[in-house]
């Protein structure tokens, strides 16, 4: 029996290997870049980031909540979904950064679903692999992981999401849709509209009984978690409806974040151009301390050409290409009309408004730089026959483009 279990044991370590290596060498290089990172607490400096107001709201809550104790209204100034998740290792005496463990947890799974995602949307290794080396070594996440912020469920939820929605429909992927899509909600209230146009893709397209069974499967576990957000914030604040962002209150305005007077849609093409462009913070009239996004990673400039090559040659997901364009798009326009949408808030990274979509931008910009490279190379060879490509130029699988979108796989 013991001889039976071992052999299992490695036949799942082997055939899940890469993954089982993403996530470690997620885990290992987050650790790394937390060892050294300028603001770790106690060693570069005295209180580091666990003394940031964000950061350390999210410490207070995951104390209180490891104690069997809602936040006061001024202790809670977050939603509950994302400081929980340190309650086990607050418990196991993690108390100084109890939310450090499980966020490289989450980034590293967060890894290899979207190592899978990039899989099943594009069926070539290559894709999938530079997909991972750019999240971890070209993008802000790294920073966003280190340091506790919220978005390291988004990401998770619109990734898992994601996956799930590139599937065949099943009762159990509306059950996880509604997981993913409460998780969000309660560790970020926003973050959940991304989620819903995927999951109204995902379930739209069933059916009488199927319908109704998917509605209900999603309900359940979306409903119960939003059922208890509205519960804490009536307990704390005493309406289900008031939430802890109306303690966020802009001192020259008077309004809270809660209120739609901090979302301007006139500010979007400015808070573009500074945020993902320049780097300018127009209201100062200098350049920010922090690089602009695209700067960061630049292969994201392909993404319109990727949108065009989604829609345009996928027609076995077309419906889904367009539920997460448009998902996407939506909520980062919202947050570039939001108040801390600009080049001046790059300094207090801004950029975790937008990480939860960049592995799914990254994968389609990626689709467009193999395109791109196939056309220029078809095109040498047409001019000069003697020219054949190599192995080496292969960038999509042979069988990868069988698939009726011509880059990648269809259901």
């Amino acid at each position: 029996m013991q001889t039976l279990a071992v052999g299992q044991f490695v036949g799942v370590f082997v055939r899940w290997r890469t993954e089982v290596a993403i996530w470690l060498v997620s885990v290992g290089y987050g650790f790394f870049a937390w060892w050294i990172y300028g603001w770790r607490p106690g060693v570069f400096q005295a209180g580091g980031y666990v003394t940031w107001f964000d950061q350390s709201s999210y410490i207070k809550q995951t104390a209180l909540l490891a104690n069997f104790a809602l936040p006061n209204p001024d202790a809670y100034q977050y939603g509950l979904g994302y400081p929980i998740v340190g309650v086990p290792f607050y418990w196991m005496g993690v108390t100084a950064d109890p939310l450090l463990i499980p966020d490289l947890i989450l980034l590293a799974t967060s890894m290899v679903l979207s190592f899978r995602l990039a899989l099943r949307l594009t069926d070539s290794r290559v894709i999938a692999y530079a997909l991972i080396l750019i999240l971890l070594f070209s993008s802000p996440l790294i920073v966003l992981t280190i340091v506790p912020w919220s978005t390291s469920v988004t990401l998770i939820c619109v990734v898992g999401a994601l996956l799930v929605a590139s599937r065949p429909f099943s009762a159990s992927g509306s059950l996880w849709m509604g997981f993913f899509a409460g998780w969000s909600f309660s560790a970020r209230y926003i973050d959940v509209l991304l989620i819903l146009f995927i999951a109204v893709y995902y379930i739209a397209l069933e059916r009488g009984v199927a319908l109704a069974k998917a509605v209900g499967c999603f309900a359940a576990t979306a409903g119960t978690q939003v059922v208890l957000v509205a519960i804490s914030q009536w307990l704390v604040f005493g309406s289900p409806l008031i939430t802890p962002y109306t303690s966020h209150v802009d001192k020259m305005t008077g309004t809270s974040d809660q209120s739609l007077a901090h979302y301007r849609w006139q500010v979007i093409p400015r808070h573009f151009w500074e945020t993902f462009v320049s780097g300018w913070d127009t209201p100062v009239g200098t350049r920010s301390d922090h690089d602009p996004l695209l700067f960061i990673t630049p292969i994201l400039i392909l993404l319109p050409l990727g949108i065009w090559l989604a829609i345009q040659r996928s027609p076995g997901l077309r419906g889904f290409h367009v539920a997460a364009i448009t998902g996407t798009l939506v909520q980062g326009a919202i947050y570039l009309s939001f108040r801390a949408g600009g080049g001046g808030n790059l300094h207090f990274n801004n950029a975790r408004y937008w990480i939860a979509s960049y592995p799914y931008w990254l994968i389609l910009s990626l689709v467009a730089a193999v395109w791109l490279a196939r056309t220029t190379r078809a095109r040498t060879t047409r001019n000069h026959p003697s020219r054949r490509p190599g192995v080496s130029e292969s960038l999509i699988r042979p069988d990868a483009a069988k698939g009726k979108n011509g880059y990648g796989r269809t259901d």
